[in-house]
């Protein structure tokens, strides 16, 4: 046994080698490079050992392989423990969320939702963001080196998220997003958002801050938030979607956890890298709605297929998978801090790409004479001992040097609350959308900087 042990383990370590390198390479396409830097390097030194290894003495031999018994016997038996430990925790939070509030919370899949509306709906269909459609699996769909869409499947019942206990649905606007259609009636537009799923909303209108921000000035507001949003897909939407309207206040909501890294998958996009270099670049979206639409129905079908194969046993296959890659070990000693896995380098690089793509949303807001507020939306993480203020402080650098309004929410509504935590949505649970009173609060305090200036 020991010899075929000795002879199976390098194979194995340059197994595990190259698919670091494929899931790395090719399935992220380089993208978090660093993050898998330390697989390569412990993967690769492990492989040349067990060569080595090979040379040693039986004696020697013996000691290893009882060495390496004992090592997986406690590392797995961690993983058991993590697993279980998890399932306790998240259990009790369930628990615990349905003694506080006394609302069943709705456990349904996006797609069961989709199915159980549709017996009675045809109208109905998932919120698909652009950012959806960056993934290389994208080309089942369409070729997004020649089209890609800025929003969703328009005039249907669109299925969003589950923040609160229950998924916001909403009767989507004649090009996909999330308003009531009258308002691209007019003509002169007094608020327009630009953001991710913090514009969209994953609250039931009136409850979406841009819902909000109508109901107090009422005036004409549009929302051109959609989920995974980054800045150059805003910039993309604006450009395309602000066309021959007068706009007087242009609301760009930044969200601190993700909106520079989501920058790295826009610019590898073929035709969102001509909107950055070619400003008279355009696809003329508004004319092809019913291009976005097809392409939103076949990934609302793949969609729905695919939560059709998670069955039971699919489901146990996939935690066993996950159990023998050793995922909450490995979670547990490797729990990163915001962008923590990227070089000083890589953020920097992202920092000046933002420069640029901020330029270029001011570039429109001057030309169309409107006022442009940055929003600088806070996480989580940030009230829950973890106080990492680089981004800001570079994001509020580049904005105020452009002579662009910032708003900090998290001094202007987050620091005067006695446990901001309570102003997330269901924090028992740690999700990092915001509920009804944090909008309420955060939509007041913008109208109020709006109003005063």
């Amino acid at each position: 046994m020991k010899r075929i042990f000795f002879i199976l383990l390098p194979l194995a370590l340059l197994l595990l080698f190259l698919y670091i390198v494929y899931k790395s390479e090719i399935i992220l396409e380089g993208l978090k490079r660093e993050a898998f830097l330390k697989y390569y390097i412990i993967s690769g030194c492990l492989f040349f050992i067990s060569l080595f290894v090979i040379f040693l003495s039986e004696k020697l031999k013996n000691y290893i392989f009882i060495l390496f018994i004992i090592f997986f016997t406690i590392i797995y038996s961690l993983e058991i423990y993590l697993n279980f430990n998890e399932y306790t925790h998240q259990k009790n939070k369930v628990y615990s969320v349905l003694n506080f509030n006394g609302e069943i919370y709705d456990t349904r899949l996006r797609f069961e939702v989709y199915n159980d509306i549709k017996k009675n709906d045809e109208n109905v269909s998932l919120s698909a963001g652009p950012s959806s459609f960056l993934n290389p699996a994208s080309s089942l769909i369409f070729d997004a080196k020649k089209f890609f869409p800025l929003s969703s499947k328009s005039n249907s019942n669109t299925i969003n998220c589950n923040s609160n206990g229950y998924y916001s649905i909403y009767k989507s606007d004649r090009y996909g997003f999330n308003n009531p259609d009258t308002e691209w009636d007019y003509q002169d537009i007094d608020y327009l958002f630009i953001g991710d799923s913090f514009a969209q909303g994953c609250e039931n209108r009136p409850n979406d801050l841009p819902s909000k921000i109508r109901n107090l000035s009422g005036k004409t507001t549009i929302n051109l938030g959609l989920p995974g949003n980054g800045p150059l897909l805003e910039y993309a939407s604006l450009k395309e979607y602000s066309k021959d309207k007068n706009i007087k206040n242009i609301i760009w909501l930044f969200y601190e956890k993700n909106d520079l890294d989501d920058l790295v998958h826009e610019f590898k996009n073929e035709v969102l890298y001509k909107y950055f270099k070619n400003k008279l670049f355009s696809q003329n979206l508004k004319n092809k709605q019913r291009v976005v639409d097809d392409i939103v129905e076949r990934y609302n079908q793949i969609e729905v297929e695919k939560g059709k194969i998670v069955t039971e046993n699919k489901k146990i296959k996939t935690k066993f998978i996950k159990f023998i890659k050793l995922s909450k070990v490995r979670g547990y000693f490797d729990r990163p801090k915001l962008n923590s896995f990227e070089t000083k380098d890589s953020l920097h690089t992202k920092l000046v790409n933002f420069n640029q793509v901020t330029k270029l949303i001011k570039e429109i807001s001057d030309e169309k004479k409107s006022n442009l507020y940055f929003v600088y939306l806070p996480e989580l993480k940030r009230y829950k001992n973890f106080k990492d203020n680089e981004i800001l402080n570079n994001v509020k650098k580049i904005i105020t040097q452009q002579n662009i309004k910032f708003i900090n929410i998290d001094s202007e509504v987050f620091a005067k609350e006695v446990d901001p935590k309570k102003l997330f949505s269901l924090e028992i649970l740690g999700f990092n959308y915001y509920n009804t009173e944090g909008y309420n609060k955060i939509s007041q305090r913008i109208f109020e900087i709006i109003n005063n200036q």
